[in-house]
């Protein structure tokens, strides 16, 4: 199961046209665009030869997240067109974003140097008049704000590694009421997945995905003790974690299997939490 989450209508693109004659690192490094465009989102890196003028697109997303746990992360859009005159410079990256809202003429200066990619799609690989999907790697996941705004910004490869196009680079996305089609989709997390939950009224609790998929959840005994949020471990007969409001929390497992193991082991089989207590025994833990 995935939630999708549209682009706001603040989402689009800051472009900058060169002047006739004008160097591409002028263009390239300039301080502001030249123009703002919401509702669309072309992205180039493009050499125009009947006027001699380069123009580069910087295109922003707005992703309005829930309040809810994700596993895999991934841009969805819609390709209208695309086009690569040079080999390799129409590879649409995802940076981070850290645009205004609205889009200001700064904010294509401002991510000049937003250069480390959180994902990517290949232009050989961009499917034009369908959906397109980029997976973002653990840098582009650490860029989503639960529970708030997420900012991100799409570029081409050639204006990332500064290379001088001399014609067409473009990945183009249409929209509807002023917004792109571009969405976030965060995919539910996988079995074996486990958290310090910061929900109301969970804070307390430890959850995790049991092999069905469900959620589950176990609420600890306080040890009195403090420590960093999400931290888990195992002590003695005790499964140890921190909760999300920095207190130690334990409880005791259900000894039932091997015995003579290697301490420290943890793992999810059926809808129990089993491990290996500091004796060499296994136990269970079974979330409600």
């Amino acid at each position: 199961m995935a939630t999708e989450i549209w682009a706001t209508a603040s989402s689009g693109r800051v472009q900058k046209d060169g002047s006739s004659g004008e160097a591409y690192s002028l263009v390239h490094d300039a301080v502001e665009g030249s123009d703002i465009y919401t509702g669309t989102m072309l992205i180039r890196n493009y050499y125009y030869s009947t006027y001699n003028r380069y123009i580069i697109s910087r295109g922003f997303g707005f992703f309005e997240v829930p309040n809810i746990e994700f596993g895999v992360v991934k841009i969805k859009f819609w390709a209208a067109s695309k086009g690569e005159a040079n080999a390799g410079h129409s590879t649409l990256h995802i940076v981070e974003g850290v645009q205004s809202d609205p889009l200001t003429l700064a904010d294509y200066g401002n991510h000049k140097d937003k250069i480390i990619s959180g994902g990517s799609i290949a232009y050989t690989d961009i499917v034009v008049g369908d959906w397109n999907y980029i997976t973002l790697n653990d840098t582009g996941k650490s860029w989503i704000v639960i529970g708030g705004v997420t900012k991100l910004c799409f570029r081409l490869a050639g204006d990332i590694n500064t290379s001088t196009p001399t014609a067409n680079n473009f990945v183009n996305t249409s929209g509807v009421d002023d917004r792109p089609y571009y969405y976030l989709v965060l995919e539910a997390p996988k079995a074996g997945y486990i958290w310090c939950s910061d929900e109301v009224g969970e804070t307390t609790e430890l959850h995790y995905i049991d092999e069905a998929e469900g959620e589950r959840a176990i609420e600890g005994a306080t040890t009195g003790q403090t420590g960093t949020a999400g931290h888990l471990w195992i002590e003695e007969t005790y499964l140890h974690y921190i909760d999300s409001n920095g207190d130690e929390r334990r409880q005791e497992g259900t000894q039932e299997g091997a015995t003579g193991q290697t301490a420290g082991h943890l793992w999810l089989e059926g809808s129990n939490l089993r491990y290996i207590d500091s004796n060499g025994d296994e136990r269970y833990i079974t979330g409600t």
